[in-house]
């Protein structure tokens, strides 16, 4: 359960890490959207074939990397609003779009399936120029949306409208869904959890999720 991934962008897995990229580049030396003149972004074949410059519906669009690289230089963030259908006939949206160029590279194609590798390259009016590569997507276990008790508040706004846990019963969730040992987890397929063999912080655990809204398990 710990070693799989999650989406933090409601969009499909291998747009993460161009996504991400293009935050962290704007994030420490921004580059205003109307003066770009191209963006590269190579990456491995997998992803590559995520070239769609046309995006009609949803789908389209969720699985468009030109299109996902386009709506985080415009807006900063990622997220529903970006991907509904005001965001998708923005024209500012199909103009960035059209100097987007998605293909492989020998390094990212190599460190696939190992990593899920992404560099970008953004060149504006006046020789300007940032480029930056991500190794792993936020996301991966190796570099987790949730790193700590604090990143609870994520899983918070992913909830929906109704009873919530709060903050402070999530993050205790949290901290201990990352200390258990995966290898005791088959404990929990039992009704009763094996309970007399069960380690303190799976105790801990069981006793957070006995106080969690029965709510948010009616799905």
């Amino acid at each position: 359960m710990l070693r799989t991934y999650v989406k933090p962008y409601p969009c499909c897995r291998h747009l993460h890490g161009p996504i991400d990229a293009v935050l962290a580049i704007q994030e420490r030396d921004p580059i205003d959207a109307e003066t770009i003149e191209s963006v590269t972004v190579e990456t491995f074949t997998a992803a590559a074939r995520h070239d769609l410059r046309r995006v009609g519906d949803l789908l389209d669009a969720q699985m468009s990397i030109p299109y996902a690289v386009a709506i985080t230089l415009l807006h900063g963030e990622v997220g529903l609003a970006q991907f509904e259908a005001e965001a998708r006939r923005d024209p500012r949206v199909a103009a960035l779009i059209d100097r987007v160029e998605v293909r492989t590279a020998d390094d990212c194609v190599g460190d696939y399936p190992a990593m899920r590798p992404a560099r970008v390259t953004i060149r504006a009016a006046g020789g300007a120029e940032r480029s930056l590569r991500v190794d792993q997507p936020l996301g991966e276990p190796q570099h987790q949306v949730v790193g700590d008790a604090a990143g609870a508040l994520d899983l918070l706004d992913l909830l929906p409208p109704g009873p919530h846990v709060g903050l402070r019963p999530a993050a205790e969730v949290v901290q201990h869904l990352q200390a258990l040992r995966l290898e005791r987890l088959a404990q929990f397929a039992h009704p009763l959890g094996a309970a007399a063999g069960l380690l303190p912080q799976h105790r801990a655990l069981l006793g957070c999720l006995g106080q969690l809204p029965a709510q948010l398990f009616e799905r």
